[in-house]
C-alpha cells in the first residue's frame, strides 16, 4: 500500500458509523430498523431459508406500480420501517430504464458476462427499447407502464410509497435501483433513507448507483437476487450492535 492510500484509507469515513446513522434515521426509537423483505416475483429458496435464518419476513410486491404502493402501506403498518426490495425485472427492461435516465449508450449497461454475439444481440435489443422509449422520458410513469414489466412496476411503487412513509429502502440489483431511477425521476429528488445493499455484476446497476451518489455495503459482485439485500440487513444489524 503506498503513502497516498494508507493516507486515503485513513481519511475514509467509518462505514459503520454511517450504517448505524442511516439505522437510526430510519428508526430513530429502536435498536436496529425493523426488516421485511419485499419481493416482486417469486422467491428463491436461498433467499427464504436466509430470511428465515435472520428471521425476517417476506412480502409478495403484487404486479404493478399501485399494488407496489399498497404493500408499502402495509408493511409500514405492520411495525416495520425498513424494506429489502427485491425483483426479478427482465434484463432488457432494467438495462433501457437505466440507460434513459442515466443518460448512458446501450453498450454502457448491456451486462458482459457473455461471448461476443450474444453481447451484441442483447445491446440491439437494449438499443432498440431504449429508441421506443425515449419519447416518454418526461413522463415516468407512462414510461414504467410501456415497458410491461409487472416486477418493475411493483417494486417501483414499494420504493415509491415507502420513500414517502419515511422507511429505510435498502436496493438490491439493477433491477431494483432501475426502479428507484423512475421514482426519483417521479419525485424529483433522492430521499436520504435510501442505501444500496451490494454492487453487483451488472453495468447498469453501476451506472445508477453513481447517479444516486451511494455506496454500497458489500461488493459481493453478483446479480444473484436478495442475497446482497438479506446480507447488508445482517451487516446493517451488527452495525448497531457494534455502536450501541
Amino acid at each position: 500500500m503506498t503513502l497516498t492510500q494508507m493516507i486515503d484509507h485513513r481519511n475514509a469515513p467509518d462505514r459503520l458509523h454511517e450504517l448505524a446513522a442511516w439505522a437510526t434515521l430510519v428508526a430513530p426509537e429502536a435498536r436496529e430498523p425493523v426488516f421485511t423483505v419485499v419481493c416482486a416475483g417469486i422467491p428463491s429458496d436461498a433467499v427464504r431459508e436466509l430470511a428465515a435464518l435472520t428471521k425476517i419476513d417476506i412480502v409478495d410486491a403484487g404486479s404493478s406500480f399501485d399494488e407496489g404502493m399498497a404493500t408499502a402501506d402495509r408493511v409500514a403498518d405492520t411495525g416495520s420501517n425498513a424494506i429489502l426490495t427485491i425483483a426479478e425485472a427482465g434484463a432488457v427492461t432494467t438495462s433501457a430504464i437505466t440507460g434513459l435516465l442515466t443518460r448512458a449508450h446501450a453498450a454502457q449497461v448491456t451486462n458482459f458476462d457473455t461471448d461476443d454475439v450474444a453481447w451484441m444481440h442483447a445491446c440491439g435489443e437494449i438499443r432498440e427499447a431504449m429508441l421506443s422509449a425515449r419519447p416518454l422520458i418526461a413522463e415516468p410513469r407512462a414510461l414504467l407502464e410501456s415497458m410491461n414489466d409487472p416486477g418493475l412496476a411493483a417494486i417501483a411503487g414499494v420504493i415509491s410509497q415507502g420513500s414517502e412513509r419515511g422507511l429505510g429502502i435498502v436496493l438490491d440489483t439493477a433491477s431494483t435501483t432501475a426502479a428507484a431511477l423512475i421514482v426519483e425521476r417521479m419525485q424529483r429528488r433522492l430521499t436520504s433513507t435510501w442505501v444500496a445493499a451490494t454492487r453487483s455484476n451488472e453495468p447498469a446497476q453501476h451506472r445508477a448507483l453513481d447517479r444516486f451518489e451511494l455506496t454500497p455495503v458489500l461488493d459481493l459482485n453478483s446479480r444473484t437476487l436478495g442475497i446482497g439485500a438479506l446480507s447488508a440487513a445482517s451487516v446493517i444489524r451488527a452495525a448497531c450492535l457494534a455502536l450501541h
